[in-house]
Order: structure tokens, then C-alpha cells, then sequence
């Protein structure tokens, strides 16, 4: 594996650890998602059920993007939601 390859792995494995990461959050702490959705997303009324139906989501992109499953559309979603957090908490 050249150094660019390895470089791109690693860059793929870390965004994965952290989208894993916040899947299993929306999922076993549904509360602090509502609360990271009011604050940074303006969404006010987040139930459990959906935070734990959008974790699950998550957690499905997060392995189908580590995997290299469907690049076009993992890829573009993950860079996708990623970029929304990101300007979410731009001052």
C-alpha cells in the first residue's frame, strides 16, 4: 500500500470512528440528540423514536462508507452531513 493509499484509509477509518460514534449517541442517549439538533440544527422537537431511527441510519451509512459500499452515494452523504455539522457551528 503506497502512502496515499494509507493516508485515505486512515482519513476513510477516522470519519467513520466519529459518525459511529455519533450514531451510538443518537441511539442510547436520544436526549442529548434533541438537545444538539435545538442548539445547532434548529429542530425543537426531536422524539426518541426519531433519534434512534436517525442513529440507526447512521450507523448503517457509517459501516456502508468504512466499507466502500456504493462510493458515489456513501461518500456524497457523508460529506454531506458532515458539512452541515460543520457550518452548523460556524459563529
Amino acid at each position: 500500500m503506497n502512502a496515499l493509499a494509507l493516508a485515505l484509509f486512515l482519513i476513510r477509518v477516522s470519519i467513520f470512528v466519529v459518525f459511529l460514534l455519533w450514531g451510538i449517541d443518537k441511539i442510547i442517549r436520544p436526549e442529548h440528540a434533541a438537545v444538539v439538533f435545538s442548539n445547532f440544527y434548529f429542530v425543537s422537537n426531536l422524539t426518541p423514536t426519531l433519534s434512534k431511527i436517525l442513529g440507526i441510519g447512521q450507523l448503517i451509512l457509517s459501516f456502508a462508507f468504512v466499507a466502500g459500499i456504493k462510493k458515489n452515494l456513501t461518500y456524497g452523504l457523508v460529506f454531506f452531513l458532515h458539512l452541515i455539522s460543520s457550518v452548523s457551528t460556524y459563529k
